[in-house]
């Protein structure tokens, strides 16, 4: 970690909890079912990082666990901003959802931006092993299946002009197949060994430096 960057630190994560918390809270009041949008992906991973944070500002070490965590909401929050940004914009027309609003733009956009400059900057160094990406496939699959209780349980994801069992069309394999579920698993791994190597990079930097 760059020692002067540390000072920054504190304040980046203060910044990334108001704006977590502000757009998941801005997206469910602007909702014509606010209770509904705490079952979408993207809703939960802002909550994710906000809780992940919080608890990063209260304690005085972090620990190996909730590194793990703190990695798991990193690429969720970056799976959300990407899927979306990337697979889901381009189809919003024409269906009861407002973009470009802030709550759209931090929940999506802004939250996902400062946990990756935080991630960069401050992410602590060390050696993992190389199954240890894996772990961030835990909490996508999980939240899979929490959508399949969610709808036997009687919930839904219905808009106005629409009726859907799917938050997010990638999982109706009926229609669309079960490819484009295992394109996001795969890239959910292409993100997490992505930010894997960028740790051991730093990692050899650290080592070197020391040695030097």
């Amino acid at each position: 970690m760059n020692e002067k960057l540390l000072k920054y630190q504190k304040p980046i994560r203060i910044i990334i909890v108001i704006a977590a918390i502000t757009g998941f809270i801005l997206n469910s009041l602007g909702s014509r079912t606010p209770f509904r949008q705490y079952a979408y992906f993207t809703i939960q991973s802002n909550i994710m990082v906000a809780t992940v944070y919080l608890i990063l500002l209260i304690k005085k070490a972090d620990s190996k666990f909730l590194q793990v965590i703190k990695t798991q909401a990193t690429v969720a929050i970056i799976l959300t901003g990407l899927v979306y940004n990337l697979m889901l914009r381009p189809y919003l027309d024409g269906i009861d959802y407002e973009p470009d609003t802030l709550s759209d733009l931090l929940v999506h956009t802004i939250t996902p931006i400062l946990v990756i400059i935080e991630y960069i900057c401050f992410q602590k160094t060390n050696r993992t092993p190389w199954y240890f990406p894996l772990y961030n496939l835990i909490f996508p699959l999980v939240y899979w299946l929490f959508t399949l209780v969610y709808v036997v349980l009687g919930g839904n994801f219905n808009g106005e002009d629409y009726t859907s069992n799917y938050p997010y069309f990638f999982l109706n394999f009926a229609e669309f197949g079960i490819g484009y579920f295992l394109l996001v698993l795969a890239f959910i791994l292409f993100i997490s060994y992505l930010l894997f190597f960028v740790n051991a990079i730093f990692y050899k930097k650290r080592v070197s430096e020391r040695r030097t």
